[in-house]
């Protein structure tokens, strides 16, 4: 998988996690989806630094 892919896809998972929890806050989606919504952004940070790193190495 390219650099620019995966700093594609974490940017995806990063924002679709804002989102969701965005609207769990306004109590448009229950309460569980804030874990899930966490959950996704903290899998985006990861993969835009695994995408830093190799892109630093390559």
């Amino acid at each position: 998988m390219t650099t620019g892919r995966m700093n594609a896809l974490a940017w995806t998972a990063e924002l679709l996690g804002l989102l969701v929890v965005i609207l769990g806050v306004l109590s448009v989606l229950p309460d569980r989806f804030l874990a899930a919504g966490l959950l996704l952004m903290v899998v985006g940070i990861l993969a835009k630094l695994r995408a830093n790193k190799m892109g630093q190495q390559g």
